[in-house]
């Protein structure tokens, strides 16, 4: 839906993309500057930060901002309501349909008679007594049922019956390899084994805040922490996973992570912009406001089914072509200069394209 002919997008981005410099912080100078696309807020009617984003089988993308999920088709930008602060989170199940975490409230979004989503929350289905808690950072779709964590509660909803647990500042929620994790501050893994919370082997991870686990190889996870330096984890020990990023993931404090379909693994950070590593640790490319972006804060990262990255960011939101085969070397006031499989255009005022 949201890709073009590669003819028409070099020809639109000669034409008219601005871009500053390439910077050093880059890994290697050759790559160029990424193609990608800004949408501010006055382009979305949305609100400054935006905390999610998630896509539907139809290929609409949906945005978690301050009181509304911003949905665009390609097309247009539709705010749907929900009675809370912020919409912190998002996931899609297998059904297509669309699970909201927000600030004191988590539903679904639900088509009305007309067949426009609406927020539909199941804050009726909580023990009056479970009702006590804030931002609802996580959603995660699994066969046991839907998840939703925020600090002091962690949820299940499997339709019918709504399980709580009350714990001391949940950390995370992932699944991997089909087994389903939290983390508790002081306490650290736990396994979500039925309704029993299990800890797993030497309390790892009982001091990191903001814990995304994913599977690495047929043991091991690899796991990101707010503020901290990528890990493996064995179900036993903890070990660094080194890679050429480090020192620009220290000083530029690590947020979010998630794989990519092509392998490699995104970092989002709050002063960095986003990280791309691949699997043994290479950098592959860091996108910050050198590379365009309104901002180095990145709050989201997500791959849509044409292969490019959504961000959400401290300011809006961008959409980064991190396949492409256009890499863009230069821009002045008088001549662009990108590659393109290999080979360098140029572009000049004139709007006269040559091979150079």
């Amino acid at each position: 839906m949201f890709g073009s002919k590669l003819r028409r997008l070099m020809l639109g981005l000669l034409a008219g993309l601005t871009l500053p410099t390439l910077s050093s912080a880059q890994p290697e100078a050759k790559l160029g500057l990424p193609v990608l696309r800004n949408y501010p807020i006055r382009a979305t009617n949305g609100g400054s930060q935006v905390w999610t984003v998630v896509q539907d089988r139809r290929g609409v993308l949906y945005f978690g901002i301050e009181k509304a999920v911003l949905e665009y088709d390609g097309v247009t930008w539709q705010r749907i309501p929900v009675p809370s602060s912020v919409v912190r989170s998002s996931a899609v199940d297998g059904a297509g349909k669309i699970w909201i975490g927000a600030y004191a409230n988590f539903g679904s979004l639900d088509p009305d008679p007309n067949g426009n989503l609406r927020f539909v929350s199941l804050l009726d289905k909580i023990p009056p007594k479970d009702r006590n808690f804030t931002d609802v950072s996580q959603v995660l779709i699994t066969p046991q049922g839907n998840f939703f964590r925020s600090n002091q509660r962690l949820f299940r909803w499997d339709g019918k019956r709504m399980q709580v647990w009350t714990g001391n500042r949940f950390q995370a929620l992932s699944e991997v390899r089909g087994r389903i994790y939290t983390s508790q501050q002081g306490i650290g893994l736990q396994e979500i084994v039925g309704d029993e919370l299990r800890p797993l082997t030497g309390g790892a991870y009982k001091n990191s805040a903001k814990l995304f686990l994913h599977p690495y190889d047929e043991r091991r996870m690899l796991v990101s922490a707010r503020g901290e330096l990528l890990t493996l984890y064995d179900g036993e020990k903890v070990t660094p996973f080194t890679t050429q990023a480090d020192d620009y993931l220290k000083k530029s404090v690590v947020y979010t992570s998630t794989w990519l379909p092509d392998g490699s693994f995104c970092v989002t950070t709050l002063s960095g912009g986003l990280v791309i590593i691949d699997r043994d640790g290479r950098l592959r490319r860091i996108i910050s406001k050198d590379a365009g972006l309104r901002t180095a804060n990145v709050l989201a990262a997500y791959p849509d089914r044409d292969g490019a990255l959504w961000l959400g960011l401290g300011d809006g939101i961008a959409r980064v072509e991190i396949n492409s085969p256009i890499s863009i070397f230069s821009r002045d006031s008088s001549d662009d200069v990108i590659r393109y499989h290999g080979s360098l255009y140029v572009s000049n005022a004139a709007g006269e394209n040559a091979q150079i």
